[in-house]
């Protein structure tokens, strides 16, 4: 019984322990909300964070945007969704990515890839990042609300 007790205090000290890593949105009237999609790709939403790194959202992108009730379920258990939202600070400079990790290859091989772009995050503005494999290089692009081009920067995955 103490072993149970044990686990469940371990399990419970884990998942609290993770949440405390992902990225905490902004909130109160100066944010702006970036929406982040992509091809049917699983991908991580990233955030940076001045002084601490990139930050997870807690939710990811899922890889299967299907009508089925029973992969809606898998996906909401592993916090996916097939758009994820948050709010940054509004009237800031702001750095927004996507980290991906593509399935394990027969050879037991990865690709990883991980890219970044850097913009004015407008106090109430909605933003649109999206991530696709274009010829299988990882891109990012930035668009508002109305799919109008955002004066954005393509930058290395740093966040300083």
């Amino acid at each position: 019984m103490k072993t149970a007790t044990l686990g469940t205090l371990l399990l419970l000290l884990f998942v609290s322990g993770c949440a405390r890593f992902a990225y905490q949105p902004a909130s109160g009237d100066n944010t702006a909300s970036v929406t982040f999609s992509s091809d049917g790709i699983g991908v991580q939403p990233m955030i940076c964070v001045p002084g601490k790194g990139f930050k997870a959202t807690g939710l990811s992108v899922a890889s299967n945007d299907s009508d089925s009730e029973f992969v809606t379920q898998v996906n909401e258990a592993l916090k996916k969704q097939p758009e994820v939202t948050t709010q940054v600070p509004g009237d800031s400079d702001t750095r927004v990515g996507f980290s991906y990790a593509e399935d394990k290859k027969a050879a037991g091989t990865r690709e990883r890839c991980k890219v970044a772009v850097f913009f004015r995050a407008r106090a109430g503005a909605h933003y649109r990042a999206h991530f696709s494999l274009p010829g299988g290089q990882c891109a990012l692009t930035l668009t508002s609300e109305d799919d109008a081009a955002v004066d954005a920067v393509a930058v290395p995955y740093t966040c300083p």
